[in-house]
């Protein structure tokens, strides 16, 4: 793989994206899972789509349900600038399958998926970009009631590899409890579009995030004028 020198590297420059600390709190707990972590080194990173979801259904996803995620991705893709979401017709194409499984219908698309009755599993590269995911159903074991609502909120949550939280309203999609009826708050949109926003440095982890944002509030206190922006390749 011939590496391409930075300065002939396709970038884009973006303004710092101010928040305010109560925010960014918020948002270092759904990310980095700060609050489990207060008194050792953080594991966790930034995780986020840079290529387009190319999202694949198998067969016995039923309409309704294949609809409703479809509308749902739709509008988080209308609201989120830089996610771009596909929908495609072969496995070849894909790099999102959601399959259901059912007692005449047992093909595991994902291994690391096979004790799990739900739920999802995802791969990422060395910057942290998501690059695979596999998302699962079994409908012998989820009652069809809650399953639309299931399949939503399972797939939010791979768009950051998000840490759900205990204190979050039961509706939110960031919450850890899950109810048949969930609503996209204007704090969840919030939370994710300024995950994918480039005013921030992508991939980081927690000590990076925080020292990347002191710098940038002493060098506004210092002067409102000053400017600080983030230079991120595009291609």
């Amino acid at each position: 793989l011939e590496k391409v020198p930075f300065g002939k590297r396709k970038t884009v420059t973006v303004p710092y994206e101010v928040k305010d600390s109560l925010f960014l709190i918020t948002y270092k707990n759904v990310v980095f899972n700060k609050d489990k972590y207060l008194s050792q080194e953080n594991p966790n990173r930034m995780r986020y789509w840079k290529e387009p979801l190319r999202i694949y259904f198998n067969d016995i996803v039923d309409s309704v349900d294949r609809n409703a995620l479809k509308d749902f991705a739709i509008r988080l893709e209308d609201k989120v600038d830089s996610l771009k979401i596909e929908f495609v017709k072969s496995i070849g194409e894909s790099n999102f399958i959601i399959y259901y499984k059912d007692a005449d219908n047992n093909n595991e698309y994902s291994p690391d998926m096979s004790t799990k009755n739900e739920g999802f599993y995802t791969y990422w590269n060395r910057n942290n970009q998501l690059t695979n995911t596999f998302l699962k159903i079994d409908k012998d074991k989820v009652n069809p009631s809650t399953r639309v609502e299931l399949l939503k909120w399972r797939f939010f949550q791979s768009l950051g590899y998000f840490r759900l939280q205990s204190n979050f309203p039961c509706t939110s999609y960031f919450s850890k409890c899950f109810e048949e009826v969930k609503i996209l708050s204007d704090s969840d949109i919030e939370l994710l579009r300024y995950h994918y926003s480039y005013g921030i440095c992508k991939g980081s982890n927690l000590l990076d995030f925080e020292t990347q944002h002191e710098l940038a509030k002493d060098v506004i206190s210092k002067n409102p004028n000053n400017k600080m922006s983030f230079t991120h390749e595009i291609e």
